[in-house]
């Protein structure tokens, strides 16, 4: 506008650039204010953090994220209202109101040609104003929605950490390692204790065997001391199977 007489001529045509801008800067801040509000109610529900000591935290951080895209909007929508009061809402050279008192027949068709040229030129330049508000609300929905994503990531990372840290998993996984060495240990220790018993008890029957004359080394007490050599086939059998049987332990 120009000082004083466009504010005359725009009060004439009963239009005001000024409160226009207000209002449309406000109802932008509105919807960022309600777009916030909503995604930290949401956000506390979805994580159950409404009324415990970890809301505080989460709402500090929305609002961190609600300062960061305050400010980048504030300075956007200063640009806009620059370029809305300099440049879309200037009275164009040459134009003047109507002088109501000074009649000019003559010239009427003209002026209401120039006239009409002019209120044509405001709304398309007010129709220009409307698409960049357009514009400039899809930018703020992206950057909601970016934020939104980024914060619910964020978000469940630190439930997987605390979930980690609350089940205590490495120490488990440390106690399981150590566990399952000292059953290794156990049972090698075992399997050779096993192993020694079996072959004393190969050892015990080999023995008794003998005292007991079941090979009959000296065969029928006949003086004879050549041993296997003359044993039976039926106790030579036995004296196999006796062998490759180990004792229960």
């Amino acid at each position: 506008m120009q000082g004083s007489e466009g504010e005359k001529i725009f009060d004439s045509y009963n239009l005001n650039p000024q409160l226009f801008v207000n209002e449309v800067t406000d109802s932008v801040n509105t919807i960022v204010n309600e777009a916030f509000d909503f995604f930290l109610q949401e956000t506390a529900t979805v994580l159950k953090v409404e009324g415990t000591d970890r809301f505080e935290p989460l709402k500090k951080g929305v609002e961190y994220i609600r300062s960061m895209v305050q400010s980048k909007l504030d300075q956007r929508q200063y640009m806009w209202q620059k370029y809305c009061l300099s440049q879309c809402f200037t009275v164009p050279q040459g134009f003047s109101l109507p002088q109501a008192d000074k009649p000019s027949l003559d010239t009427s068709s003209d002026q209401d040609t120039e006239l009409d040229a002019q209120l044509d030129s405001l709304r398309s330049k007010l129709a220009q104003v409307v698409e960049e508000s357009t514009d400039l609300n899809k930018e703020l929905q992206e950057l909601e929605m970016q934020s939104s994503k980024r914060k619910c990531s964020a978000a469940s990372l630190n439930e997987v950490i605390q979930f980690y840290n609350e089940l205590g998993l490495h120490e488990k996984f440390s106690e399981l390692v150590t566990t399952a060495s000292e059953l290794r240990s156990s049972l090698e220790k075992r399997v050779t204790q096993m192993c020694s018993e079996i072959e004393h008890e190969r050892a015990e029957k080999i023995r008794k065997l003998d005292d007991d004359d079941k090979l009959r080394l000296n065969y029928h007490g006949y003086g004879d001391h050549s041993g296997l050599s003359n044993a039976k086939l039926e106790d030579l059998k036995q004296f196999l199977d006796d062998l490759k049987t180990p004792n229960d332990l």
